[in-house]
Protein backbone atom coordinates (compact mmCIF):
# COMPACT_ATOMS: atom_id res chain seq x y z
CA UNK A 1 0.00 0.00 0.00
CA UNK A 2 2.93 2.29 0.65
CA UNK A 3 4.00 1.97 -2.56
CA UNK A 4 0.69 2.85 -4.09
CA UNK A 5 0.32 5.86 -1.83
CA UNK A 6 3.73 6.82 -3.20
CA UNK A 7 3.68 6.55 -6.75
CA UNK A 8 -0.03 9.08 -6.07
CA UNK A 9 1.80 11.56 -4.52
CA UNK A 10 4.49 12.04 -7.16
CA UNK A 11 2.72 11.55 -10.09
CA UNK A 12 0.46 14.68 -8.87
CA UNK A 13 2.23 17.98 -9.55
CA UNK A 14 1.52 21.77 -8.58
CA UNK A 15 -1.73 22.77 -7.47
CA UNK A 16 -4.56 21.29 -7.66
CA UNK A 17 -7.05 22.40 -10.62
CA UNK A 18 -4.64 25.24 -11.44
CA UNK A 19 -5.88 27.46 -14.15
CA UNK A 20 -9.54 26.78 -13.30
CA UNK A 21 -10.84 30.18 -12.09
CA UNK A 22 -11.75 29.90 -7.72
CA UNK A 23 -15.24 30.76 -8.28
CA UNK A 24 -15.75 27.19 -9.94
CA UNK A 25 -12.87 25.37 -8.17
CA UNK A 26 -11.92 26.84 -4.98
CA UNK A 27 -14.05 24.53 -2.53
CA UNK A 28 -12.51 21.72 -4.75
CA UNK A 29 -9.39 22.81 -4.37
CA UNK A 30 -9.34 22.98 -0.49
CA UNK A 31 -10.63 19.67 -0.06
CA UNK A 32 -7.98 18.28 -2.75
CA UNK A 33 -5.03 19.56 -0.89
CA UNK A 34 -6.72 18.10 2.53
CA UNK A 35 -6.95 14.80 0.65
CA UNK A 36 -3.32 15.42 -0.44
CA UNK A 37 -1.89 15.73 3.12
CA UNK A 38 -4.33 12.64 4.31
CA UNK A 39 -2.40 10.46 1.56
CA UNK A 40 1.22 11.98 2.73
CA UNK A 41 0.57 10.94 6.39
CA UNK A 42 -0.68 7.27 5.28
CA UNK A 43 1.99 7.10 3.38
CA UNK A 44 4.53 7.88 6.03
CA UNK A 45 2.60 5.62 8.71
CA UNK A 46 2.70 2.55 6.27
CA UNK A 47 6.56 3.38 5.65
CA UNK A 48 6.82 3.94 9.16
CA UNK A 49 5.03 -0.01 10.07
CA UNK A 50 7.09 -1.63 6.88
CA UNK A 51 10.35 -0.42 8.91
CA UNK A 52 11.49 2.10 5.85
Amino acid sequence: MASLLTLGLRTRKGAALAGVPVLFAGRQRSHLGALRLTCAGEQLACEEECGR
